[in-house]
């Protein structure tokens, strides 16, 4: 069981901040330590509200994530060797999200920019499965029944752009992209029928439908992730008037 970082808070703003009081970054000193400063008090944020995805934050309109309910999804057809296999998933769920930490933040005031690196120890989809399809030419495959991929090792990349908000006084985060890869992957499918005695082959191709629905549901993660994320750094940034120390038009473009 791992250990999950929790400032139960009825207010937003203490769940957000609790641990450590917002930096005073306007006027002189030193750059690198508001700099240091700032990153620190953001990645807290972030980390909170990770630990917050099984409960959610009302105060913010950010809905509970762990367990994320998908429903039903619809996986391309895999294109096998000597055939197809066409498949979907019902009542989907996704367990562990609200264990994710991130590990490295930066926001690059100058350059009006920010990184950020989460890792994921384990996440686990599942839900009923349905397949039919063929293998080698004459191999049927089916099956329907329960499932679980179980993912280990993730980790999730993210890069974003600050901008300055209307009163000129506070940055705000204006858009965030994310990206999430897994290093293994361990799946079960009960009631798997066909593909003779090919068992190895059969195998191999659950990988593939394995890897197929983590990428059919890795956008609907990573979307609540992006908005939940936004939302916590602009409540927390709108509490920093740190914008008014930005010159917008000597922002560095990004390097193609």
């Amino acid at each position: 069981m791992f250990l999950k970082f929790f400032a139960a808070s009825v207010a937003c703003s203490m769940l957000l901040s609790s641990a450590v009081a917002a930096p005073r970054l306007v006027g002189g000193g030193d750059l690198q330590a508001k700099d240091e400063a700032l990153d620190n008090y953001i990645r807290l944020v972030i980390n909170n509200f990770f630990a917050a995805l099984d409960t959610g934050i009302p105060a913010l309109g950010l809905p509970i994530l762990d367990p994320l309910n998908l429903g039903d999804i619809t996986i391309p057809t895999l294109t096998v060797t000597g055939g197809h296999i066409d498949a979907s998933i019902q009542s989907t769920a996704i367990n562990g999200l609200s264990y994710l930490t991130l590990t490295a933040l930066h926001l690059d005031v100058p350059k009006l920019a920010m990184d950020l690196r989460s890792i994921l120890p384990y996440l686990k989809i599942s839900g009923q499965y349905s397949i039919d399809g063929i293998m080698l030419g004459v191999f049927p495959i089916f099956g329907d029944g329960p499932f679980t991929v179980e993912l280990f090792d993730l980790v999730m990349l993210g890069g974003g752009d600050l901008d300055i908000d209307p009163t000129g006084k506070y940055l705000q985060l204006s858009s965030l992209k994310m990206d999430a890869n897994f290093t293994t992957m361990a799946f079960n499918f009960e009631n798997l029928l066909g593909g003779g005695d090919l068992g190895a082959t059969i195998n191999e191709i659950m990988g593939q439908l394995g890897s197929s629905i983590f990428e059919q549901v890795k956008p609907k993660i990573l979307d609540g992730l992006i908005n939940g994320i936004t939302k916590v750094v602009n409540d927390a940034l709108s509490q920093l008037p740190i914008g008014e120390a930005v010159d917008v038009n000597k922002r560095i473009p990004p390097v193609v």
